[in-house]
């Protein structure tokens, strides 16, 4: 079974919820494990920059203090993920994301067994359908996750809310995710 785990977004932020999020990630991997930083959504001069924030996080706020984090590369991405016990894709850009990994054959397969931790674009990318916070459009995901979802939610945005329930299948859920706030998914 795979442990998704999505978040609304601004990780960047010291706070209970994202500490709470990166020890969520920590405790749900072996002792010693190995978590892969997916930064396939962002610019490459902040890569280094979140692989160190990120590391510090999962580190300090789980208690599996033996972590081992790799940054993930678009050429070994497959092997990588392969000797990884967690996935963490931080959030950023969406086209960016999608494009790398909508070329992967077998993804779901990939994750099977692992953690696959996913923030904004990095939530976004899983699901089947989800709000775009920049474009302002209904978009598709990779549909990992038969499951529709609203990052940086806010409780006033209802009509976004009514516009994603009528997108695509509407017999699917819709996930709401606040920033900062996360969910964790079972498949």
């Amino acid at each position: 079974m795979t442990k998704y785990i999505l978040h609304g977004g601004h990780v960047r932020f010291i706070n209970k919820y994202n500490n709470s999020f990166f020890a969520e990630i920590a405790n749900s991997i072996p002792k010693s494990g190995t978590v892969l930083l997916n930064y396939f959504s962002a610019l490459n001069k902040d890569i280094n920059k979140y692989a160190k924030e990120d590391t510090k996080k999962l580190s300090t706020y789980g208690k599996n203090l033996n972590i081992k984090t790799v940054i993930a590369d678009s050429k070994r991405f497959v092997q990588q993920l392969k000797l990884a016990d967690a996935l963490y894709m931080r959030g950023g850009r969406n086209p960016l994301i999608f494009n790398r990994l909508g070329k992967i054959k077998n993804l779901e397969r990939l994750f099977e067994g692992k953690v696959i931790a996913g923030s904004s674009a990095g939530a976004y990318v899983l699901v089947k359908h989800f709000y775009g916070n920049i474009t302002h459009r209904l978009r598709d995901g990779l549909g990992i996750l038969n499951v529709k979802a609203y990052c940086h939610f806010k409780q006033k945005d209802t009509g976004v809310v009514k516009r994603l329930l009528e997108y695509g299948d509407k017999n699917i859920p819709l996930i709401t995710l606040p920033v900062y706030k996360w969910v964790i998914l079972y498949k």
